[in-house]
C-alpha cells in the first residue's frame, strides 16, 4: 500500500511542486532594528555623523523629563497635598537663577526667557545623576533605542496577504541545445498573484543551428567537386510539464516562423567533412492555455527537427548531417562554415530576446 502511494503520479507531482515552490519563496519580513540607524546620518549642527555621546545625551535628557514611578516625593511627582504646601510656602515664587544669569538676561527690568533654540546645560548633580558632567537637551538629535516600537523586535512581523506584485514570472537559460529526439526545457513559468483559473500564453524565441556532415564510411575519395543540401524546419513540437505530468493542451497551440528560412549548404573542394553555424529564424508559439493557481510551476519544452533535402550525389557520398538547434539563441550573429558556404539565412543586426506574454482567458 505504501509503495503504491509513493509511486502515485499525483503524489510525486505534489512533492516536486512543493520543493520547487520553497526555492522560489518570498520569506516573511523581519524587523530591522538598524533600519533608521542614526550613526549613518549627519548631524546638521556639526556636519558630522552623530556620535555615541550625542545620542546617549539625548536619551538621558528624554528620560529625565518623565517622573519616576518609585519616588513620589520628587519635585516632578508630588502628591496633591505636597503641591498645596509648596504653593502656600511660596516655593513656586522662588527664583533659582544665579545673579550672573539675572544680570546678563534682564532687559528694562524684565528677566528674559531662554530664546528658542538655545541649549541650556545643567550640572548632573542638579538632577540627581551620578558623575560630574553637564546635561542638556538638544531636540535636533534623534531619540534612539529608548522605547521599543514593535511588539516583536527580533521576530517575524505579520506577513502581507499576498507578497507577490505580479501574476506570473519565468526563468530561462540562453542557448539551450536540442538535437533530434530531445525535448529540452526552454523556460519555466511560475504562477503568483493570478486572478483567473486559466491563462493564455504565447512566446517568441530565436533559433540558431549548428550542422556537420562527413563521408560515408565506405568512401575514401570522391571525384565530385561540390554537393548541395537544403535544411528546412519540420513542424515544431511544444510540450508543457506540470512536474512529472505532461499537460494536454486544448486547443492545440499554433506556431509561426518570422522568416520561413531554409538553409542551403554548398559543400565544396570535395571535402571529406564539413560543418557550419548560423542564425536560423524566430518562432512564435501562441494560444497556450494553462490552468493556473497560486504556486503552480510549469516547464515549457520545445523540439525542432529538420527536413534534409540532399541531391543524389550527396546521398551517395555523405552521411545524413547532424543538426543541433540553439533555442533562446544569443549567437552566432554571423554565419560561418568549414568546407562549405551557407546561403538563405536572414541578415540581422542583433538577436531578439526571448519574450513571453500571458493574459487572462475569456470566461
Amino acid at each position: 500500500m505504501t509503495d503504491s502511494v509513493c509511486n502515485n503520479q499525483a503524489y510525486l507531482n505534489s512533492i516536486d511542486q512543493k520543493r520547487r515552490q520553497q526555492l522560489n519563496n518570498i520569506p516573511p519580513v523581519r524587523y530591522n532594528n538598524l533600519a533608521n540607524n542614526p550613526y549613518q546620518k549627519i548631524n546638521p549642527a556639526t556636519g558630522q555623523p552623530y556620535t555615541s555621546f550625542d545620542l546617549n545625551m539625548r536619551r538621558k535628557a528624554e528620560i529625565l523629563k518623565y517622573s519616576s514611578n518609585r519616588m513620589p516625593t520628587q519635585t516632578n511627582s508630588l502628591t496633591k497635598a505636597q503641591r498645596f504646601a509648596q504653593a502656600v510656602n511660596g516655593s513656586y515664587q522662588q527664583r533659582t537663577y544665579s545673579q550672573t544669569y539675572i544680570a546678563e538676561n534682564t532687559v528694562n527690568g524684565v528677566l528674559q526667557d531662554c530664546p528658542s533654540g538655545v541649549i541650556v546645560k545643567t550640572p548632573s548633580s542638579a538632577s540627581g545623576v551620578p558623575g560630574n558632567m553637564l546635561l542638556y537637551d538638544d531636540p535636533a538629535i534623534p531619540v534612539y533605542n529608548l522605547i521599543n516600537t514593535t511588539n516583536t523586535p527580533y521576530g517575524l512581523l505579520n506577513q502581507v496577504t499576498d507578497p507577490y506584485a505580479i501574476p506570473w514570472n519565468y526563468g530561462y537559460t540562453a542557448n539551450v541545445t536540442q538535437t533530434t529526439g530531445q525535448n529540452p526545457t526552454i523556460f519555466t513559468l511560475y504562477m503568483f498573484n493570478v486572478s483567473s483559473p486559466t491563462y493564455r500564453f504565447s512566446f517568441t524565441t530565436p533559433l540558431s543551428i549548428q550542422f556537420s556532415g562527413k563521408w560515408l564510411s565506405s568512401i575514401t575519395s570522391s571525384t565530385q567537386s561540390s554537393f548541395t543540401i537544403v535544411l528546412a524546419v519540420k513542424p515544431v513540437v511544444l510540450g508543457v510539464l506540470y512536474s512529472h505530468s505532461s499537460m494536454t493542451l486544448s486547443p492545440a497551440p499554433t506556431y509561426q516562423f518570422q522568416y520561413n528560412t531554409s538553409i542551403q549548404v554548398d559543400v565544396s573542394d570535395n571535402a571529406a567533412f564539413f560543418n557550419g553555424t548560423c542564425y536560423f529564424d524566430n518562432v512564435t508559439l501562441s494560444n497556450i492555455v494553462l490552468p493556473v493557481r497560486l504556486g503552480y510551476i510549469y516547464d515549457v519544452q520545445l523540439a525542432v527537427s529538420y527536413n534534409i533535402l540532399p541531391n543524389n550525389n550527396f546521398s551517395n557520398y555523405y552521411e545524413t548531417p547532424t543538426v543541433t538547434t540553439y533555442i533562446n539563441a544569443t549567437k552566432p550573429l554571423l554565419s560561418s562554415g568549414n568546407h562549405c558556404s551557407i546561403t538563405g539565412n536572414p541578415p540581422i543586426s542583433s538577436f531578439p530576446p526571448l519574450s513571453i506574454q500571458g493574459t487572462i482567458t475569456n470566461p
